[in-house]
């Protein structure tokens, strides 16, 4: 992907913490890709996997009376290749706090695609505008699709998943997958 000059000030543009929206500030904000391709990417490679359980994603702010809202209309986002959340539409204010569709997603890479041609998009401009983008993961020691669950106690310090909450193993006297004491799991009702 190249991004012109003029036009980007590059792909670290949408990670470097503004989320002001202004297009150059400071000369180093916002990605923007060629308004002349139909199939316009941007992806951040975290280095490991991670449980995705959000994304916030700032859009292009106003100038002069422009919204650039409706670049992000046809949007995809993915997770190593699965299909995180897609924008049918443009959304309504910059601020877009997305949790994946089919639930926590984990992978290491995070693609923002825009087949414009297959989204029907009726606008001449093809481009994204990101300002900034963002990557939330449960912090360890929780987990879950809202990251409320607390771990349990799993051998060796180990962190549960931050998906299931299940550890490879745990510590003596405590019950798998969870690491809880008392617990009974695929337990049969008792019958009288």
């Amino acid at each position: 992907m190249s991004f012109p000059r003029k036009f980007s000030p590059g792909c670290g543009g949408a990670v470097n913490g503004n989320t002001s929206g202004v297009y150059m500030d400071d000369g180093s904000n916002c990605i923007h890709t060629s308004g002349k391709q139909n199939n316009s990417w941007w992806e951040v490679n975290l280095g490991r996997p991670y449980a995705v359980h959000s994304i916030t994603v700032w859009a292009r702010g106003e100038i002069t009376g422009t919204n650039f809202l409706f670049r992000m209309e046809g949007i995809e986002i993915t997770v190593d290749g699965k299909e995180c959340y897609k924008f049918d539409s443009a959304p309504t204010k910059r601020e877009i706090a997305i949790n994946c569709s089919s639930g926590v997603l984990s992978g290491t890479v995070i693609r923002v695609y825009k087949n414009a041609t297959a989204a029907g998009i009726q606008r001449p401009n093809h481009t994204i505008n990101i300002c900034e983008f963002q990557v939330f993961s449960c912090t360890d020691g929780y987990w879950g699709i809202d990251c409320s669950e607390k771990c349990g106690n799993c051998s060796n310090s180990e962190v549960c998943d931050k998906v299931t909450g299940h550890c490879s193993s745990c510590s003596p006297g405590l019950k798998p997958p969870l690491c809880r004491a008392g617990i009974c799991f695929r337990c049969m009702p008792y019958a009288y």
